[in-house]
């Protein structure tokens, strides 16, 4: 302060003669660039204190971008209640520690500690010590659940098995483009934006007269025929309509005001199921899929079908399966009609009403790996088993298969441990699961902390568990899955996040 009292003095003296006005502006200045100062340095005091917070968030931004996103805001408002995705109570054995354990305690209010949030999609393998994990992780899912059991056998014989030969007894282009699909007698036919029903030419339902029209396709149930139709908006998005089809007229399932199939990204609309349970799905760069059962609010299955399982999108045909005897114990398989990109996809419901995880298969399917094309069929379904047929096809040849798929292998138990997601200096004082997205059918699972690697405390769900000793530097978390005997059902993990606390050293 005696320094800048010093300099005003000088000031004053060199600039006497020029008069009060000017002095008091040069006094003016001088404030200004005292406070100007004065800010400067607040601002790195300010910023100094926050730079612990600010990597937190940062770490929590990195881990969550592993898997991209369509931008946020495209979709309307809906005019109707469409479901989300079900929402899985993580049910966890929660095992009490023994009297007196050293290594969990009660924790204690604490000063100077910094709140950090870890969040893993499973999409890679940089926050899983691979040494150490033997639950199967589908990468292009990113989910862990037990290996789904896949086999593959090449039909030389065509005895008995009259579908084969039949024109319709696969969904596929032929090669003039044309797309069939039959509900009993009546059969839809699509070319490009061709339409015909029993071979006579139908014009396109009215709502879509004036619209930018990009593609169309169709579909079957049991008794009904499904038209899609994808058009570009006046903003550039892009929106799915539908139509059932009774033989005479048209009626919309979706499409106009409050639709949810509306995207950034280009695609095409296709659907599968019966007639009182179907899922209508836009195969795009990101998906939107819905499952639609009489008299129910829709439920939303987009949150399934990201970019990575998309792979840059393909035309879908769903299946549907009863694999028990009962209602609850439904397969779906979803295939991509899309020529050089043959998909195939299992949705299972874990024998509950709702789907609870997702499976891409295609890369366990031997023939798909040599193939551009492929269409798949339902030929019976025995004891959890579910037998498919497969056409695939590439330049050179056509191949027919038969496609086994045997439920979820639970020969032993599995498990998935962290890497250290602690990378600060710092020490880990409390740490708890804050959120999961978690299927538990299919056996038991035990999560578990630890700050050393070495010694692990069980934990469940927004479960507090502090840790004490010397050596806190590290923070990995568990899961250990020990199955039923249930081949038909398997836990499903994809989403974990850990909020804690350290103190720096």
């Amino acid at each position: 302060m005696n320094r800048v009292f010093k300099n005003r003095d000088s000031l004053r003296r060199v600039f006497s003669g020029v008069g009060v006005a000017f002095t008091t502006m040069v006094l003016i200045l001088g404030f200004a660039v005292l406070i100007i100062g004065g800010a400067s340095l607040l601002r790195s005091w300010f910023e100094a204190g926050l730079g612990k917070q600010l990597l937190t968030n940062l770490r929590t931004f990195e881990t969550e971008q592993k898997i991209g996103t369509a931008p946020s805001g495209i979709r309307p408002p809906l005019s109707i209640q469409f479901g989300t995705k079900p929402s899985i109570a993580p049910v966890i054995t929660k095992e009490p520690l023994p009297p007196g354990s050293p290594f969990a305690v009660q924790q204690k209010a604490e000063e100077n500690l910094t709140l950090s949030s870890f969040t893993d999609l499973f999409s890679g393998v940089g926050w899983i010590d691979q040494s150490k994990t033997t639950m199967h992780q589908d990468r292009s899912a990113t989910a862990f659940m037990f290996p789904t059991v896949i086999s593959a056998q090449k039909i030389t014989a065509f005895a008995g098995r009259p579908a084969l030969s039949q024109p319709n007894g696969f969904v596929e282009r032929g090669s003039n483009g044309e797309d069939v699909r039959c509900a009993g007698s009546k059969c839809f036919s699509q070319r490009d934006f061709e339409l015909l029903f029993q071979g006579s030419q139908l014009s396109l339902p009215a709502d879509l007269q004036g619209k930018q029209l990009v593609n169309i396709s169709v579909g079957n149930l049991d008794a009904l025929l499904l038209l899609g139709a994808v058009t570009r908006r006046n903003d550039g998005t892009y929106e799915g309509w539908a139509f059932y089809f009774d033989g005479k007229n048209f009626s919309k399932v979706f499409g106009g005001e409050g639709n949810p199939f509306v995207s950034q990204y280009p695609g095409t609309l296709g659907f599968g199921g019966n007639d009182n349970d179907w899922i209508a799905m836009y195969g795009a760069y990101e998906g939107i899929a819905y499952r639609i059962r009489g008299g129910e609010t829709p439920t939303d299955l987009s949150y399934f079908f990201h970019s990575r399982l998309m792979d840059d999108g393909f035309q879908p045909v769903v299946l549907r399966t009863q694999v028990g005897n009962d209602s609850e114990s439904t397969a779906w398989y979803i295939f991509s009609l899309t020529s050089g990109n043959p998909k195939l996809i299992k949705l299972f419901q874990n024998k509950t009403r709702e789907i609870q995880g997702i499976a891409d298969l295609t890369s366990l399917v031997g023939p798909l790996r040599n193939a551009s094309n492929a269409s798949f069929n339902i030929e019976a379904t025995q004891k959890g088993e579910v037998v498919l047929r497969a056409k695939t096809g590439n330049a050179l040849n056509t191949e027919f298969w038969e496609i086994k798929d045997d439920g979820f292998d639970k020969s032993k138990s599995r498990e998935v441990t962290s890497a250290n997601i602690n990378n600060y200096p710092a020490e880990v004082r409390s740490a708890k699961i804050s959120e999961l997205d978690f299927s538990t059918s299919g056996g038991k699972v035990e999560f578990a902390l630890s700050s050393d690697g070495v010694t692990w405390v069980p934990a469940t769900l927004n479960q507090d568990v502090s840790f004490s000793g010397e050596n806190r530097s590290r923070l990995l978390w568990r899961a250990r899955f020990t199955p039923d005997s249930d081949t038909e059902t398997t836990p499903f993990l994809d989403r974990l996040r850990l909020d804690y606390k350290v103190s720096f050293l």
